[in-house]
């Protein structure tokens, strides 16, 4: 019986064939990498610094600290209309909740409103009668994996709140503690910000607004009037922040673009090696094996 020596040729080709082609797939299709949280809200456009009482970032800290942080900064600027004389910008903080729009999701104020300078970078600031995290938590439990959703919410004058779209940052509470596993790096002194509680210029508390608050002060809530209370204190703030039904389609079309990961995303050349390297060393071997069986 006669042997067809173009066998081992065309097995060999067959083997570069498939090799070159499954190389192809591997480099180009996109890496999977997993998200840094398992939820998604379609309004974020943007994200939120935070930073501590010098002007530096901030990416950690103790849920007991008060304030939770002493700035929030925002990514983007105020949608327009909302960034002339005036502006105004607040932090809230939300509880994502499981099978639940982000639109149903309960919330609180963690600042007051603030005025703030660089219409560049929307800014609120904190002070010493602001809430710690473990205040909010006190009202509102994590329900996810520790993870809670931080959001800045605009305003001005004659114009309301405007809280179809916002900037936001995920934190996600261990213990004692907690880090940021979605934000953004902002410029934490690219502006000034003015808290509506104190006058900020050294962080002093003006003495006819607030003094002190009770360490057995009740929960702050916030009212549809917009007043916020703090134990037996009532101020003027911005109006309720807990958010519910849902958003026109047009304001919750702006897609998470915006959004600034501080993990990284994955190659998918490891992957591709994975597949490629066997392949590669297995069609080699096929063929100094025949090349010997030829001779």
């Amino acid at each position: 019986m006669k042997t067809d020596r173009r066998s081992p040729r065309r097995l060999v080709a067959l083997v570069a064939t498939t090799l070159a082609t499954l190389l192809l797939s591997a480099l180009g299709a996109p890496a999977a990498t997993a998200g840094p949280v398992p939820y998604s809200d379609p309004a974020v456009t943007g994200s939120i610094g935070l930073c501590d009482k010098a002007g530096k970032p901030v990416t950690s800290g103790l849920i007991t600290d008060r304030p939770f942080v002493w700035r929030a900064v925002s990514s983007v600027q105020a949608p327009d209309g909302y960034s002339g004389q005036g502006r105004k910008a607040t932090l809230l903080a939300y509880q994502p909740r499981p099978n639940t729009s982000a639109d149903q999701w309960s919330g609180d104020q963690l600042t007051a409103t603030s005025s703030y300078t660089n219409p560049t970078y929307p800014m609120s600031q904190a002070t010493p009668v602001d809430f710690t995290l473990t205040d909010f938590l006190g009202e509102f439990k994590p329900m996810v994996n520790g993870l809670l959703q931080l959001r800045m919410y605009f305003g001005i004058p004659g114009r309301g709140t405007y809280n179809s779209t916002y900037p936001a940052t995920d934190i996600q509470v261990t213990g004692n503690s907690w880090h940021v596993v979605q934000g953004a790096s902002v410029p934490c002194t690219g502006g000034d910000s003015t808290s509506s509680e104190y006058d900020n210029t050294a962080l002093n508390p003006v003495p006819t607004v607030v003094a002190t608050v009770p360490s057995n002060a009740p929960p702050r809530s916030v009212s549809a009037s917009g007043t916020k209370t703090v134990g037996a204190t009532t101020k003027p703030t911005a109006p309720t922040a807990a958010r519910s039904g849902a958003s026109t389609a047009s304001s919750r079309a702006v897609a998470l673009a915006g959004r600034k990961c501080l993990s990284s995303n994955g190659s998918a050349l490891p992957v591709a090696a994975l597949v490629v390297v066997p392949i590669a060393l297995a069609m080699v071997l096929a063929m100094l094996w025949f090349r010997r069986r030829a001779h």
